[in-house]
């Protein structure tokens, strides 16, 4: 089997797995890991989608769940989806899992965790005015936006000039500058206790 063949090693250790749709992603929680699990073991692994995603859920983690002390992590984004239709359709594929497995969903992507930090933005684009847009009804629950990614590019200056935004840049710059303890995106502060509870 082509996919996500790295699973199939043995851990000799205790360790934590994220399983991610795409790499924006794994530039994100490889920042912000270090702040919300320090000292923990993870490997993360980002794929190609969450077609490829789902597949690695189903054919591989019944192996890897069998590795000694394994905790499993999945993150998928909600997008146009139903958030708990989705987030049951993955407790199924997850299933046969003989280990621990915490699913969170990304609502409705990852750059809505982005603009629930709005200093983080302001740090990582000095242009940008985090005053100006904070108390706006549309950023108190960030949760809610359609489409993060394109507010994200519209509203900071250094961004406006693309077309398309680039997620993988806009990750490693945003993430780096996060504060783990003040966001205002729902999803985000559930992923973060879970994840806290989940290695207590």
């Amino acid at each position: 089997m082509a996919v996500a063949a790295w699973l199939y090693e043995r851990s000799e250790s205790e360790v934590i797995y994220f399983l991610l749709e795409e790499r924006s992603m794994q530039r994100a929680l490889e920042n912000l890991l270090p702040l919300i699990i320090p000292g923990e073991s993870y490997e993360i692994r980002s794929h190609n989608g969450k077609e490829d995603l789902q597949l690695a859920i189903r054919k591989v983690v019944p192996t890897l769940s069998r590795q000694p002390g394994v905790i499993i992590v999945i993150l998928h984004d909600q997008n146009s989806h139903n958030c708990l239709e989705l987030k049951n359709k993955l407790k199924v594929l997850s299933e046969r899992a003989d280990c621990e497995v915490l699913i969170r969903i990304v609502c409705k992507e990852l750059e809505a965790w982005f603009l629930g930090d709005m200093a983080a933005i302001e740090q990582a684009y000095p242009r940008f005015r985090a005053a100006k847009f904070q108390n706006r009804k549309r950023f108190r629950n960030t949760d809610e936006i359609k489409k993060p990614s394109e507010h994200l590019r519209r509203i900071v200056p250094e961004l406006k000039r693309y077309d398309i935004l680039s997620k993988l840049d806009a990750a490693e710059r945003i993430s780096a500058c996060m504060n783990v303890r003040n966001n205002r995106s729902k999803s985000f502060n559930h992923f973060v206790t879970g994840l806290k509870k989940i290695v207590s």
